[in-house]
C-alpha cells in the first residue's frame, strides 16, 4: 500500500491538475520526473547536475533545452504551465514566474515549503516558500550550508519505516501547492545573500531520447507507466515543437535552417538530434575562452 501510494505521487503529483483535454501543456525543469500531461518538456542540464538528485533525465516526448528564466516561446503559447521543485533553486525566481506567466494562461507551482526546508532542506535550495492568502510568499534563507538537523530527519525518513509513513501520508504538509489562474500572486521579501553560481560550461548538452534498457532497474516502471500515460492523454493532433518556438533573447520569431536564427538580435541557436537548444551559443564560448586562459 504504501509503495502504491508513493508510485502515485511520483506519476500524478500532489494534487489533480485542473488540464482540460485539449489544452496544450508546457512542463518547465521536468527533469527526471516529466508530469503524463505535459505535451512539451523543457530542461536546462542534461548532463550531470546534483541539483536534481537523479542525473537521468527523461526525454520522451517534444523537449526543449533551455533556461528557465527565459524561456524560448511565444506569448500565450500554453493553456497550462507545470513547474515543480525547480522556484527553490533560482536566484532571480522573479523573473521564472514572470516567464510562466508570460508564455502560459494557467499553471501550476509546485515547492518544498517552509517546514521541509527547515527539516530536510538543502544547501542549494535558497528560498524559504510559503502560501499566504492565495499568494506565494518567498523569504531567502539566510545561510546555505546544511545545519545537522537535515542529515536527522533524512536519516529518518530513509531508515524509520514509522517516520516514512507518517511522512508519505502527510506529504502535502511539507509542499507549496499552488495553481494559478491567468496570474501568480506572490511576494519576495528580502534579498538573496552571495551565492555559487552553477558552472554551466560543465552542461554541454546533448540530448537524446531516454532508452528504456539505459534506466536503472527502479525507474524502468515508473518510466513505463508515465509515457502509457502521456500516449494516452496528451494533446491529440500534429505538433510542430519549432512553430511554437521564440528567440529567449527578444522573443522575436526565428527562422528555421540546419540551426535556428533571429533576425532582430542574430543570436543563433543550435539544433541535436531533432531537439533546439536554445541557450546563448555566444555567452557559452565566451565563458569557456575565460576558462581556458
Amino acid at each position: 500500500m504504501e509503495s502504491f501510494k508513493k508510485i502515485s505521487n511520483v506519476v500524478f503529483g500532489l494534487k489533480r491538475l485542473n488540464i482540460k483535454k485539449n489544452d496544450l501543456v508546457l512542463e518547465v525543469g521536468s527533469g527526471n520526473n516529466p508530469h503524463f500531461r505535459a505535451d512539451v518538456i523543457c530542461d536546462k542540464y542534461i548532463g550531470d547536475d546534483v541539483e536534481r538528485g537523479e542525473n537521468t533525465i527523461i526525454i520522451d516526448r517534444p523537449f526543449v533545452c533551455c533556461d528557465a528564466c527565459k524561456i524560448p516561446f511565444k506569448d500565450n503559447t500554453f493553456d497550462y504551465v507545470i513547474c515543480r521543485h525547480l522556484i527553490e533553486h533560482l536566484d532571480n525566481p522573479e523573473t521564472l514566474i514572470n516567464e510562466l506567466m508570460r508564455v502560459g494562461k494557467r499553471g501550476y507551482i509546485e515547492a518544498p515549503n517552509e517546514l521541509w526546508e527547515r527539516l530536510f532542506g538543502r544547501k542549494f535550495h535558497k528560498w524559504f516558500i510559503n502560501v499566504e492568502n492565495n499568494k506565494l510568499i518567498l523569504k531567502p534563507k539566510k545561510k546555505v550550508t546544511e545545519a545537522k538537523v537535515y542529515h536527522n530527519f533524512q536519516k529518518l525518513c530513509d531508515t524509520d519505516k514509522y517516520f516514512n509513513k507518517f511522512y508519505n501520508n502527510n506529504i502535502k504538509l511539507f509542499h507549496v501547492i499552488y495553481e494559478w489562474d491567468k496570474k501568480i500572486a506572490y511576494e519576495i521579501k528580502g534579498k538573496l545573500g552571495k551565492t555559487r553560481k552553477q558552472n554551466d560550461i560543465k552542461q554541454t548538452p546533448n540530448p537524446k531520447k531516454t532508452r528504456l534498457y539505459l534506466l536503472p532497474i527502479k525507474h524502468k516502471l515508473l518510466f513505463i507507466i508515465r509515457s502509457l500515460l502521456y500516449y494516452i492523454y496528451r494533446k491529440k493532433g500534429a505538433m510542430d515543437i519549432f512553430t511554437l518556438l521564440a528567440c529567449p533573447q527578444c522573443k522575436c520569431n526565428l527562422n528555421r535552417n540546419k540551426s535556428l536564427t533571429c533576425p532582430q538580435c542574430k543570436s543563433r541557436f543550435n539544433i541535436r538530434n531533432n531537439i533546439p537548444i536554445m541557450l546563448n551559443k555566444q555567452k557559452f564560448i565566451n565563458k569557456l575562452k575565460w576558462s581556458i586562459k
